[in-house]
Protein backbone atom coordinates (compact mmCIF):
# COMPACT_ATOMS: atom_id res chain seq x y z
CA UNK A 1 0.00 0.00 0.00
CA UNK A 2 2.80 2.48 1.01
CA UNK A 3 4.40 1.62 -2.76
CA UNK A 4 1.01 2.61 -4.11
CA UNK A 5 0.72 5.76 -2.43
CA UNK A 6 3.78 6.43 -3.19
CA UNK A 7 3.62 6.18 -7.25
CA UNK A 8 -0.02 7.83 -7.08
CA UNK A 9 1.74 10.81 -5.02
CA UNK A 10 4.39 11.02 -7.57
CA UNK A 11 1.64 10.64 -10.33
CA UNK A 12 0.16 13.88 -9.23
CA UNK A 13 3.73 15.68 -8.93
CA UNK A 14 3.95 14.84 -12.34
CA UNK A 15 0.19 16.02 -13.55
CA UNK A 16 0.48 19.03 -11.99
CA UNK A 17 3.84 19.65 -13.44
CA UNK A 18 2.51 19.12 -17.26
CA UNK A 19 -0.47 21.60 -16.53
CA UNK A 20 2.38 24.76 -15.18
CA UNK A 21 4.62 23.24 -17.60
CA UNK A 22 1.83 23.93 -20.14
CA UNK A 23 0.41 27.09 -18.93
CA UNK A 24 3.63 28.31 -18.77
CA UNK A 25 4.40 27.64 -22.40
CA UNK A 26 1.19 29.21 -23.30
CA UNK A 27 1.97 32.44 -21.21
CA UNK A 28 5.62 32.53 -22.86
CA UNK A 29 3.68 32.37 -27.21
CA UNK A 30 1.24 34.78 -25.59
CA UNK A 31 3.84 37.61 -24.51
CA UNK A 32 5.70 36.93 -27.77
CA UNK A 33 2.58 38.06 -29.65
CA UNK A 34 2.16 40.77 -27.35
CA UNK A 35 6.20 42.38 -28.23
CA UNK A 36 5.64 41.31 -31.89
CA UNK A 37 1.98 43.30 -32.18
CA UNK A 38 3.70 46.33 -30.09
CA UNK A 39 4.97 48.22 -32.65
CA UNK A 40 1.60 47.45 -35.03
CA UNK A 41 -0.62 49.38 -32.05
CA UNK A 42 1.50 52.21 -31.53
CA UNK A 43 1.06 52.46 -35.74
CA UNK A 44 -1.55 55.96 -36.84
CA UNK A 45 -4.59 54.30 -38.37
CA UNK A 46 -2.83 51.17 -38.86
CA UNK A 47 0.00 52.93 -41.36
CA UNK A 48 3.87 52.47 -40.24
CA UNK A 49 4.63 56.48 -38.78
CA UNK A 50 8.08 55.09 -38.16
CA UNK A 51 9.69 52.58 -40.32
CA UNK A 52 13.07 53.20 -39.59
CA UNK A 53 12.01 52.71 -35.53
CA UNK A 54 9.97 49.16 -36.98
CA UNK A 55 12.49 47.88 -38.51
CA UNK A 56 14.74 48.36 -35.63
CA UNK A 57 12.13 46.67 -33.64
CA UNK A 58 11.75 43.97 -36.01
CA UNK A 59 15.77 43.55 -35.45
CA UNK A 60 15.69 42.76 -31.50
CA UNK A 61 12.44 40.53 -31.97
CA UNK A 62 13.60 38.68 -34.53
CA UNK A 63 16.59 37.60 -32.82
CA UNK A 64 14.94 37.70 -29.04
CA UNK A 65 12.19 35.29 -30.96
CA UNK A 66 14.73 33.08 -32.46
CA UNK A 67 16.23 32.78 -28.14
CA UNK A 68 13.03 31.89 -27.47
CA UNK A 69 12.32 29.45 -30.09
CA UNK A 70 15.12 27.84 -29.31
CA UNK A 71 14.08 27.59 -25.70
CA UNK A 72 10.66 26.68 -25.85
CA UNK A 73 10.48 24.84 -29.47
CA UNK A 74 13.63 22.96 -28.99
CA UNK A 75 13.08 21.49 -25.53
CA UNK A 76 9.41 22.01 -24.87
CA UNK A 77 8.03 20.44 -28.02
CA UNK A 78 9.59 17.09 -26.82
CA UNK A 79 9.03 18.09 -23.11
CA UNK A 80 5.29 18.38 -23.50
CA UNK A 81 2.57 15.77 -24.33
CA UNK A 82 0.56 12.43 -24.14
CA UNK A 83 4.15 10.10 -23.44
CA UNK A 84 3.24 6.37 -24.31
CA UNK A 85 4.86 5.54 -21.14
CA UNK A 86 3.82 7.59 -18.11
CA UNK A 87 6.20 6.63 -15.46
CA UNK A 88 8.94 6.36 -17.99
CA UNK A 89 7.92 10.08 -18.50
CA UNK A 90 7.59 10.87 -15.25
CA UNK A 91 11.16 9.35 -14.19
CA UNK A 92 12.89 12.10 -16.74
CA UNK A 93 11.17 15.18 -15.91
CA UNK A 94 12.20 14.42 -12.20
CA UNK A 95 15.76 13.55 -13.29
CA UNK A 96 15.12 17.30 -15.42
CA UNK A 97 13.70 18.80 -11.84
CA UNK A 98 16.98 17.60 -10.32
CA UNK A 99 19.47 18.81 -12.67
CA UNK A 100 17.40 22.36 -12.65
CA UNK A 101 17.22 22.40 -16.27
CA UNK A 102 20.66 23.41 -16.79
CA UNK A 103 21.63 22.43 -20.70
CA UNK A 104 18.75 21.97 -23.34
CA UNK A 105 20.04 18.40 -23.01
CA UNK A 106 17.99 17.49 -20.04
CA UNK A 107 14.84 18.61 -21.61
CA UNK A 108 14.93 16.90 -24.80
CA UNK A 109 12.22 13.56 -24.80
CA UNK A 110 11.17 12.32 -27.54
CA UNK A 111 8.95 9.75 -28.74
CA UNK A 112 6.77 9.16 -32.08
CA UNK A 113 3.30 10.40 -31.22
CA UNK A 114 0.06 13.22 -32.02
CA UNK A 115 -2.00 14.53 -29.88
CA UNK A 116 -3.95 17.58 -30.12
CA UNK A 117 -4.88 20.25 -27.01
CA UNK A 118 -7.77 22.59 -26.87
CA UNK A 119 -6.77 26.07 -26.75
CA UNK A 120 -7.89 27.94 -23.36
CA UNK A 121 -9.77 30.36 -25.51
CA UNK A 122 -10.77 28.73 -28.39
CA UNK A 123 -9.59 26.62 -30.97
CA UNK A 124 -6.91 23.76 -30.89
CA UNK A 125 -3.00 22.65 -31.39
CA UNK A 126 -2.33 19.68 -33.01
CA UNK A 127 1.84 18.58 -31.72
CA UNK A 128 3.27 15.50 -34.00
CA UNK A 129 6.72 13.97 -32.60
CA UNK A 130 8.15 11.45 -34.97
CA UNK A 131 11.30 9.64 -33.32
CA UNK A 132 13.31 7.12 -34.87
CA UNK A 133 13.66 5.25 -31.12
CA UNK A 134 12.89 4.91 -28.12
CA UNK A 135 12.99 8.18 -25.70
CA UNK A 136 16.58 9.40 -24.02
CA UNK A 137 16.62 6.71 -21.54
CA UNK A 138 20.09 6.13 -21.92
CA UNK A 139 20.11 5.14 -25.84
CA UNK A 140 18.38 7.53 -28.04
CA UNK A 141 17.52 8.90 -31.55
CA UNK A 142 20.35 11.33 -32.81
CA UNK A 143 17.86 13.23 -35.04
CA UNK A 144 13.95 13.63 -34.16
CA UNK A 145 11.21 15.56 -36.38
CA UNK A 146 8.43 17.50 -34.39
CA UNK A 147 5.44 19.85 -35.83
CA UNK A 148 3.04 22.20 -33.97
CA UNK A 149 -0.20 23.23 -36.00
CA UNK A 150 -2.24 26.25 -34.77
CA UNK A 151 -5.85 26.18 -36.05
CA UNK A 152 -7.77 29.60 -34.70
CA UNK A 153 -5.80 28.87 -31.27
CA UNK A 154 -6.18 31.51 -28.25
CA UNK A 155 -3.80 30.46 -26.30
CA UNK A 156 -5.57 31.71 -23.01
CA UNK A 157 -8.76 32.99 -22.08
CA UNK A 158 -8.16 36.44 -22.04
CA UNK A 159 -5.73 36.74 -25.22
CA UNK A 160 -6.39 38.94 -27.78
CA UNK A 161 -4.13 36.91 -30.03
CA UNK A 162 -5.39 34.52 -32.43
CA UNK A 163 -2.62 31.88 -33.92
CA UNK A 164 -3.47 29.87 -37.13
CA UNK A 165 -0.41 27.92 -39.01
CA UNK A 166 2.96 25.60 -38.64
CA UNK A 167 5.76 25.53 -36.54
CA UNK A 168 8.09 22.42 -37.33
CA UNK A 169 11.37 21.47 -35.52
CA UNK A 170 13.97 19.45 -36.06
CA UNK A 171 16.71 18.26 -33.98
CA UNK A 172 20.28 16.61 -35.79
CA UNK A 173 23.33 15.26 -34.53
CA UNK A 174 22.40 14.39 -31.39
CA UNK A 175 24.34 11.97 -29.08
CA UNK A 176 22.51 8.53 -28.49
CA UNK A 177 23.49 8.92 -24.87
CA UNK A 178 23.89 11.06 -22.27
CA UNK A 179 24.16 14.39 -22.26
CA UNK A 180 22.64 14.49 -26.16
CA UNK A 181 23.37 17.53 -26.84
CA UNK A 182 27.21 17.88 -28.49
CA UNK A 183 29.71 20.10 -30.61
CA UNK A 184 27.47 19.48 -33.87
CA UNK A 185 24.08 18.92 -32.63
CA UNK A 186 21.78 21.25 -34.80
CA UNK A 187 17.87 23.00 -34.38
CA UNK A 188 16.58 24.20 -37.10
CA UNK A 189 13.08 25.69 -36.55
CA UNK A 190 10.64 26.38 -39.22
CA UNK A 191 7.72 28.70 -39.73
CA UNK A 192 4.10 29.62 -41.55
CA UNK A 193 2.13 31.03 -38.91
CA UNK A 194 -0.46 34.23 -39.27
CA UNK A 195 -1.40 35.75 -35.66
CA UNK A 196 -3.88 37.75 -35.61
CA UNK A 197 -5.29 40.55 -32.76
CA UNK A 198 -9.21 40.13 -32.85
CA UNK A 199 -9.90 43.57 -31.43
CA UNK A 200 -8.46 45.00 -34.05
CA UNK A 201 -8.41 43.23 -37.10
CA UNK A 202 -4.45 43.34 -37.42
CA UNK A 203 -2.04 40.38 -38.06
CA UNK A 204 1.53 39.61 -39.05
CA UNK A 205 2.28 36.56 -41.13
CA UNK A 206 6.26 34.97 -40.18
CA UNK A 207 6.82 33.02 -42.80
CA UNK A 208 10.79 31.18 -43.31
CA UNK A 209 12.47 31.85 -46.57
CA UNK A 210 15.78 28.84 -45.63
CA UNK A 211 15.56 26.11 -47.03
CA UNK A 212 12.81 23.52 -46.73
CA UNK A 213 12.83 21.38 -43.07
CA UNK A 214 14.11 17.79 -43.22
CA UNK A 215 10.86 15.85 -42.46
CA UNK A 216 8.49 18.62 -42.82
CA UNK A 217 6.54 20.99 -45.02
CA UNK A 218 7.91 24.43 -43.51
CA UNK A 219 11.11 26.69 -44.50
CA UNK A 220 13.54 27.42 -42.15
CA UNK A 221 12.71 30.16 -40.22
CA UNK A 222 16.01 30.03 -37.50
CA UNK A 223 18.31 27.35 -36.90
CA UNK A 224 21.44 27.22 -34.17
CA UNK A 225 24.68 25.07 -33.43
CA UNK A 226 26.27 23.86 -30.95
CA UNK A 227 30.19 24.65 -31.15
CA UNK A 228 31.31 24.24 -27.49
CA UNK A 229 29.82 21.86 -24.82
CA UNK A 230 30.72 21.21 -21.49
CA UNK A 231 29.31 21.34 -17.74
CA UNK A 232 29.37 24.94 -17.13
CA UNK A 233 28.85 26.28 -20.79
CA UNK A 234 28.06 25.61 -24.34
CA UNK A 235 28.31 28.20 -27.30
CA UNK A 236 25.75 27.76 -30.35
CA UNK A 237 25.85 30.49 -33.77
CA UNK A 238 22.32 31.21 -34.63
CA UNK A 239 20.74 32.55 -38.24
CA UNK A 240 17.83 33.71 -39.21
CA UNK A 241 15.65 33.92 -42.25
CA UNK A 242 12.25 34.90 -42.75
CA UNK A 243 9.61 37.70 -43.38
CA UNK A 244 7.07 39.33 -42.06
CA UNK A 245 4.12 41.15 -43.14
CA UNK A 246 2.16 42.88 -41.33
CA UNK A 247 -1.83 44.02 -42.22
CA UNK A 248 -4.15 46.53 -41.16
CA UNK A 249 -7.89 45.88 -40.51
CA UNK A 250 -8.82 46.61 -44.26
CA UNK A 251 -5.93 43.97 -45.47
CA UNK A 252 -3.20 46.80 -46.94
CA UNK A 253 0.15 45.79 -45.97
CA UNK A 254 1.53 48.17 -43.19
CA UNK A 255 5.20 46.95 -43.46
CA UNK A 256 6.74 43.40 -45.78
CA UNK A 257 10.19 43.01 -44.16
CA UNK A 258 12.65 40.00 -44.50
CA UNK A 259 14.91 39.26 -41.88
CA UNK A 260 18.33 37.56 -42.28
CA UNK A 261 21.74 37.52 -40.22
CA UNK A 262 24.78 38.47 -42.25
CA UNK A 263 27.15 37.47 -39.64
CA UNK A 264 25.26 34.98 -37.39
CA UNK A 265 24.34 35.58 -33.65
CA UNK A 266 27.19 34.04 -31.54
CA UNK A 267 25.50 32.80 -28.37
CA UNK A 268 27.94 32.17 -25.23
CA UNK A 269 25.79 31.06 -22.32
CA UNK A 270 27.39 30.48 -18.69
CA UNK A 271 26.67 30.60 -15.24
CA UNK A 272 24.08 28.30 -13.04
CA UNK A 273 20.62 29.41 -11.44
CA UNK A 274 19.87 32.93 -11.47
CA UNK A 275 23.53 33.84 -12.58
CA UNK A 276 23.14 31.98 -15.94
CA UNK A 277 24.06 34.66 -18.66
CA UNK A 278 23.69 34.68 -22.20
CA UNK A 279 26.61 37.29 -24.22
CA UNK A 280 25.28 37.60 -28.29
CA UNK A 281 27.60 38.93 -30.75
CA UNK A 282 26.64 39.27 -34.25
CA UNK A 283 24.57 40.90 -36.78
CA UNK A 284 20.45 40.98 -37.87
CA UNK A 285 19.75 42.82 -41.21
CA UNK A 286 15.75 43.90 -41.88
CA UNK A 287 15.05 44.47 -45.42
CA UNK A 288 12.02 46.91 -45.82
CA UNK A 289 11.25 45.60 -49.04
CA UNK A 290 8.40 48.67 -49.65
CA UNK A 291 10.45 51.76 -49.32
CA UNK A 292 13.64 50.05 -50.25
CA UNK A 293 16.50 50.28 -47.58
CA UNK A 294 17.98 48.29 -44.98
CA UNK A 295 18.55 48.37 -41.04
CA UNK A 296 21.45 46.84 -40.14
CA UNK A 297 21.83 46.08 -36.52
CA UNK A 298 25.26 44.81 -35.09
CA UNK A 299 25.04 43.28 -31.61
CA UNK A 300 28.30 43.72 -29.06
CA UNK A 301 28.71 41.69 -26.24
CA UNK A 302 24.96 42.30 -24.88
CA UNK A 303 24.10 39.95 -22.09
CA UNK A 304 20.58 38.35 -21.39
CA UNK A 305 19.40 36.33 -18.69
CA UNK A 306 18.80 33.22 -19.91
CA UNK A 307 16.73 32.17 -17.54
CA UNK A 308 14.34 34.75 -18.57
CA UNK A 309 15.54 35.86 -21.94
CA UNK A 310 15.58 39.45 -20.71
CA UNK A 311 18.35 41.90 -21.53
CA UNK A 312 20.49 42.60 -18.72
CA UNK A 313 23.52 45.09 -20.19
CA UNK A 314 25.19 45.82 -23.87
CA UNK A 315 24.81 47.81 -27.02
CA UNK A 316 24.48 47.40 -30.53
CA UNK A 317 24.88 49.77 -33.48
CA UNK A 318 22.45 50.49 -36.33
CA UNK A 319 23.30 51.49 -40.09
CA UNK A 320 20.60 52.61 -42.29
CA UNK A 321 21.11 52.51 -45.93
CA UNK A 322 19.45 52.62 -49.37
CA UNK A 323 16.35 54.58 -50.23
CA UNK A 324 16.85 55.83 -46.54
CA UNK A 325 20.62 56.31 -44.65
CA UNK A 326 21.30 56.90 -41.12
CA UNK A 327 22.84 55.42 -38.09
CA UNK A 328 22.17 55.33 -34.73
CA UNK A 329 22.67 53.12 -31.54
CA UNK A 330 20.51 50.59 -28.76
CA UNK A 331 21.54 50.46 -25.33
CA UNK A 332 20.41 47.67 -23.19
CA UNK A 333 19.65 47.83 -19.67
CA UNK A 334 17.73 45.42 -17.43
CA UNK A 335 14.25 44.20 -19.13
CA UNK A 336 14.25 46.68 -21.81
CA UNK A 337 16.82 48.43 -24.69
CA UNK A 338 16.38 52.04 -25.96
CA UNK A 339 17.29 52.89 -29.62
CA UNK A 340 17.96 56.62 -31.36
CA UNK A 341 18.78 57.50 -34.64
CA UNK A 342 19.01 60.26 -37.36
CA UNK A 343 20.17 60.29 -40.80
CA UNK A 344 18.14 61.61 -44.28
CA UNK A 345 14.65 61.17 -42.85
CA UNK A 346 15.20 62.96 -39.67
CA UNK A 347 15.50 61.74 -36.11
CA UNK A 348 13.47 59.45 -33.53
CA UNK A 349 14.05 57.23 -30.59
CA UNK A 350 11.97 54.37 -28.82
CA UNK A 351 11.82 52.02 -25.79
CA UNK A 352 11.05 48.16 -26.75
CA UNK A 353 10.25 46.30 -23.06
CA UNK A 354 11.36 42.67 -23.39
CA UNK A 355 8.48 40.38 -21.64
CA UNK A 356 10.80 37.16 -21.77
CA UNK A 357 10.51 33.55 -21.66
CA UNK A 358 10.17 31.27 -18.35
CA UNK A 359 12.21 28.12 -19.67
CA UNK A 360 15.78 27.68 -19.12
CA UNK A 361 18.60 26.73 -21.59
Amino acid sequence: MKHIALICSLVAICMSFSCRKARQEAEEEDRDRNRLFTFLLLANQGQDSDPIGTTIEQSLDASTSSMESITSDGASVAFLGSHPNPFLDLKLKIEDFMRGLAFPDSSLMAATFTSTYTCLGGGTISRTIEASSAPFTGTGPSSFFGRRVFNDCILLRASRFLQNGNREVYWDQLATTSPYLQIGSNLKVALNRTITDRFRSISVKVVGTGERITSGNERIASQATWSAVSSSSSTYSVTITESRIGSNSRGATIFDHSITTPTALVHTVSGTGSNRRRTINGSVKVSHNILKFDTLTTFKDVVWDASTCKPVSGEATVVITGSRTGGGTINFSTDSASYSYSGTSGSSSGTVEFTGCTTNI
